[in-house]
């Protein structure tokens, strides 16, 4: 993600809790609801951008966009030895 687009994102979302009153305690989450972070596989597609898919889930945006663009998906497809590599 570049510097720009994060900027504008977390002036929106100042903006957002600002506007609903929301304060730091309410974002922690409470210990005892907490559900542990789901550890994430290595990926398995990759963009020269950087963007990152691990195959789950619902395909992400700039993936759909490159393959209805007319890429194939195996273009974007990490080498077996590289995703075990990536440690995601």
């Amino acid at each position: 993600m570049d510097e720009m687009k994060r900027d504008r994102i977390v002036a929106y979302l100042r903006h957002r809790i600002e506007e609903f009153g929301i304060r730091l305690e309410d974002l922690a989450p409470e210990p005892e609801v907490a559900a542990p972070l789901k550890v994430q596989g290595a990926d398995r597609y990759r963009s020269a951008n950087g963007d990152r898919w691990d195959g789950e889930g619902e395909m992400p945006e700039w993936l759909r966009r490159a393959i209805s663009a007319g890429q194939s998906i195996d273009h974007f497809e990490v080498a077996p030895a590289q995703r075990a590599s990536s440690g995601r």
